[in-house]
């Protein structure tokens, strides 16, 4: 089923499709063209990307929208899904991993809001912080990621880490670090 196609198509297509943040550019149209000579069904391939989710990712994704909380004006905004839920649900705790990314990077697409974090507490007094932003360069959030929690670290625009601490005091300690590192938030 894999085709060597298949890199270079999803690249050409990230980079089509995302025209203002890839800066696409005629040569990545053109090599999109003589990709799409090569490989015709080159739209099946990206569906089956983009559309193979498991059940769990989207109960995961759901539950998570559903418990969305806004700070500092609306410009910082948390999902947060407590061991509660994730009791009451029966989930594992590599359930509570589907789907992780997908709600923090759909969270980062929202206009106005600065700064996300999805927070999940699988086991009691354990959270898990994945922290994403759509201004890297205005705001880094592996300098909170590093700040707070165990291991913490990543990238300018994703980062994560993990608080051992109850959850209402998790979110107290990521709101703090927030506000110290990042005080144009709070305005």
């Amino acid at each position: 089923m894999y085709n060597s196609n298949y890199p270079a198509c999803t690249i050409c297509y990230t980079k089509v499709t995302k025209l203002d943040k890839y800066k696409c550019t005629p040569e990545t149209l053109h090599t999109a063209y003589k990709l799409a000579k090569i490989n015709p069904n080159y739209h099946k391939l990206i569906f089956d990307l983009e559309n193979n989710k498991k059940p769990i990712e989207v109960e995961m994704t759901g539950l998570a929208l559903f418990s969305i909380k806004k700070y500092f004006s609306d410009r910082v905004v948390f999902s947060v899904i407590p061991y509660e839920e994730i009791q009451q649900r029966k989930l594992s705790k590599s359930d509570t991993m589907e789907g992780e990314g997908l709600v923090v990077n759909l969270l980062r697409t929202v206009i106005g809001w600065d700064l996300v974090a999805s927070l999940v507490e699988a086991e009691p007094d354990i959270v898990t912080v994945s922290l994403r932003t759509r201004d890297e360069n205005k705001f880094e959030v592996s300098k909170i990621a590093k700040s707070v929690g165990e291991k913490g670290g990543g990238h300018k625009g994703a980062a994560g880490t993990t608080i051992k601490e109850p959850l209402n005091k998790a979110k107290a300690t990521l709101l703090k670090a927030i506000g110290q590192t990042f005080p144009e938030l709070r305005k």
